[in-house]
């Protein structure tokens, strides 16, 4: 069967996100220099590629055309955040995420309540519980993402002076 015309965009949007998050993840991996801001984004990169996986053999099945790739705005998202600076990278990435599960987490509600497709509405009720634990996990990192880089600023000065440094997350926030 066809899904709804409401439906078929909240896929797509789902898709779209759903992609967006895997690549900014991969991006994290790369550049991020904060345990925590590495774990989340592993996280997000196993999780949403296995979610988008199923979301297009659903897609599939309803008969609903589904991107393969980030249109220019969330191109545009990543270019951004490949060019934010090593010192900010970690709070920007983790604060990202936040904001973006917040929204997915509204829309996956949404569709679980309103979804006019029993498979569609099975689905955003199955994922809603990884993306709330992925919330989670970025509001956590994104506490300490800032911290992380003014603890090594402190422990190389404190090197200096023979002083040891101590963990990033004993540093209140300024």
């Amino acid at each position: 069967t066809t899904a709804s015309e409401a439906d078929g965009k909240c896929v797509q949007d789902a898709a779209m996100g759903g992609m967006m998050e895997v690549e900014s993840g991969k991006v994290a991996l790369q550049r991020s220099s904060n345990d925590q801001v590495r774990q989340l984004a592993q996280r997000i990169v196993d999780d949403h590629t296995q979610t988008n996986e199923r979301l297009q053999s659903l897609a599939r099945s309803k008969g609903i055309e589904i991107p393969i790739q980030l249109d220019s705005k969330h191109q545009k998202e990543i270019d951004k955040l490949q060019k934010v600076s090593a010192k900010d990278f970690d709070s920007k990435y983790a604060a990202l995420m936040v904001s973006d599960h917040k929204q997915d987490i509204k829309a996956f509600q949404h569709q679980a309540e309103r979804a006019s497709d029993p498979a569609l509405k099975e689905f955003a009720t199955m994922t809603l519980p990884k993306l709330e634990s992925h919330l989670a996990m970025a509001q956590s990192a994104k506490k300490t993402a800032g911290r992380t880089f003014e603890w090594l600023l402190r422990r190389h000065a404190g090197a200096s002076r023979g002083e040891v440094g101590s963990d990033p997350n004993q540093i209140s926030a300024q």
